[in-house]
């Protein structure tokens, strides 16, 4: 089991990333006689679009290929999957967001040596039940991990478990409720992130495991910082026992620090991900992202590296250089220091939140004016359906 520093190091993590050009030692392991494993942690996995037609004409390898060498020195890879893969993309093509690509993709995934893949994320039903197990069946066909999701609740909590080089590794993942997305005793689903639930999860591996990973799919996209709420579900998962927090959705580059000991990574970006004009039209930054490596023994956390990268026009990765590289530095760093200042990170929700009501306001008036009703049913139906979007708008009525 890790042993837990509760020195809270957060404040200084963005300064200590720059100063060391992208890397960071917490740890002085010189007079350590234990081993320690190599993880990388990366962002979303979208096969669609640009990054499907590119996977038709030239291999699903093709995709990965500027990271793959770098990739392979790791102990344990870990990516997040927000794609359903079926035999036939066109076969089950939904009228609304659907990201749906083909099990070829896998073969990309695995040349690039990743050992688990979350699938806890509000994409997770786009393909139906049926999608989803055909997703299941074939990345365990293809000796690939997936955590998150399932054929019912108690198969989407379930952990995965490793060992490397001797240290036991417990996984985990949880999304926001959104849809129908989310598992229950008898329907296919991601696990929702409760946090009675991943405490619970977290106790029945403590006294088996080593290095404890939870990974989160949740909050409002294209936000420079997390919500409040985020900040401090995370720190809360930490005192339950996690190690490693790392987080999805937002699309766009959010900070690192060091809590109790541990390290949560606000979001972690896109990885292979085609930037769609919905994401242009919402950031100009959804191209910029990175890939973290994270040294971790039974002591701790010992070393984080950070490694920019910058997605081409197909959503391939590639390893940031020059001006491009000092950005994506910088943009990590200022964000990881903002954690800190309460004000910045309110200001950055009460911001989001107001954007968020007015869009919802002016989509229901257009939708009466133009007498649209099923567009009015859809806006309703998605706030009816994702708590996170109904306390927004009690806290934007609120003014909290």
């Amino acid at each position: 089991m890790m042993n837990r520093d509760k020195t809270n190091h957060f404040e200084n993590i963005g300064t200590m990333l720059i100063e060391g050009n992208g890397e960071t030692t917490l740890r002085d392991t010189s007079g350590s006689s234990g081993s320690s494993i190599k993880i990388i942690a990366v962002g979303d996995f979208d096969f669609h679009a640009e990054s499907f037609i590119a996977m038709r004409q030239h291999g699903a390898e093709y995709l990965f290929e500027n990271m793959t060498e770098g990739l392979r020195h790791a102990d344990l890879r870990i990516g997040n999957l927000e794609t359903i893969l079926v035999e036939s993309a066109y076969s089950v093509l939904g009228p609304k967001a659907h990201l749906i690509s083909e099990v070829c993709a896998i073969n990309g995934i695995k040349s690039a040596g990743f050992d688990v893949v979350t699938l806890a994320n509000n994409h997770t039903m786009d393909g139906g039940e049926e999608g989803l197990k055909t997703t299941l069946d074939s990345l365990c066909d293809a000796g690939i991990e997936v955590v998150g999701a399932g054929r019912n609740e108690n198969e989407a909590r379930k952990p995965v478990w490793l060992t490397k080089k001797g240290i036991s590794v417990c996984i985990l993942a949880y999304s926001f409720r959104t849809g129908n997305h989310v598992a229950s005793s008898n329907k296919a689903g991601c696990a929702e992130a409760i946090l009675s639930n991943i405490i619970s999860d977290l106790k029945a591996c403590a006294h088996e495991t080593s290095v404890k990973i939870v990974n989160l799919h949740m909050d409002a996209e294209f936000q420079e910082l997390p919500a409040p709420d985020r900040i401090s579900l995370c720190r809360k998962i930490v005192e339950a026992g996690a190690n490693l927090i790392f987080c999805h959705h937002p699309h766009v580059i959010q900070g690192l620090e060091i809590y109790q000991g541990a390290l949560i990574a606000y979001s972690l970006g896109n990885y292979v991900t085609p930037v769609s004009n919905y994401m242009r039209g919402n950031s100009n930054e959804c191209h910029l992202s990175f890939q973290l490596e994270v040294d971790v023994s039974v002591d701790g956390v010992d070393r984080i590296k950070v490694i920019p990268i910058i997605l081409d026009h197909e959503g391939r990765p590639h390893i940031a250089e020059n001006t491009d590289r000092e950005k994506i530095l910088n943009m990590i760093s200022s964000r990881s220091i903002s954690l800190d200042d309460k004000d910045a990170v309110n200001s950055c929700y009460r911001k989001m939140i107001k954007k968020y009501c007015i869009s919802l306001l002016k989509s229901i008036y257009y939708g009466f004016r133009y007498r649209n009703w099923s567009a009015i049913s859809l806006e309703f139906s998605d706030v009816k359906n994702t708590p996170t979007k109904q306390k927004w708008i009690r806290d934007y009525l609120l003014k909290r």
